[in-house]
């Protein structure tokens, strides 16, 4: 499951630390992939410090299973690494490296959860393209809607992607959330041929920022 947003600042790997949390307690066995390559975030709001990260098994110095870090409940991070900028355009290449790694690990793994990077780069478009499902995280903001859209869009014109799954953070209320949905439904089914499912939304919480710092 790609989470992927087109903005920054709407909450992702917010959003993916607490789901994995909340599978791994419902007995699902869960990986996070932190698919912002150049710029680790996971690693730093779950307080781990690994050893090795995506870079060295993209270079081939490390297998996967030498890289993933245990974290919060049982879950398991693939931790990226930092200020490396040339992980953020992997050639074709580093991508088949590390399809192929995912291949051969061995452990049991139910769910994987990515945490793409903002924006609509290529590596974002790789990971969305990769996985079974994509989750649109947004916020009622303006310019996270045009953002999101922007995604959906470069998904469905470039990768024929057609199915996206919504779900609006920061919403005031249950009818925040549904015009959140209903202004991405606008302008796609105006213009694209894609199915947008409204998954659910997470309420505005002002105490967030509070546990993040410490």
């Amino acid at each position: 499951i790609a989470i992927a947003s087109g903005k920054g600042g709407v909450g992702k790997t917010n959003v993916v630390a607490n789901l994995a949390i909340a599978l791994q307690k419902r007995g699902k066995n869960v990986l996070i992939l932190d698919a912002d390559l150049g710029l680790s975030n996971v690693d730093i709001l779950l307080h781990l410090a690994p050893r090795y990260n995506i870079q060295h098994v993209i270079s081939g110095e490390k297998r996967l299973s030498d890289v993933i870090v245990q974290g919060p409940s049982g879950i398991r991070v693939l931790p990226a690494s930092s200020g490396v900028q040339e992980l953020t355009h992997l050639d074709a290449f580093q991508r088949m490296r590390l399809l192929e790694e995912f291949e051969a690990y061995e452990d049991d793994i139910d769910v994987l959860l990515i945490d793409t990077s903002a924006g609509i780069s290529e590596n974002v478009a790789f990971f969305c393209v990769a996985s079974q499902e994509i989750v649109i995280l947004t916020s009622p903001e303006p310019t996270a809607l045009t953002d999101a859209y922007a995604l959906i869009k470069v998904l469905f014109t470039r990768y024929q992607e057609k199915q996206f799954r919504i779900l609006a953070n920061f919403a005031r209320s249950a009818a925040d959330a549904k015009e959140v949905y209903r202004k991405l439904s606008v302008v796609t089914d105006r213009f694209m041929n894609v199915y947008l499912d409204h998954l659910c939304y997470i309420p505005f919480d002002q105490s967030l920022p509070d546990p993040v710092r410490a």
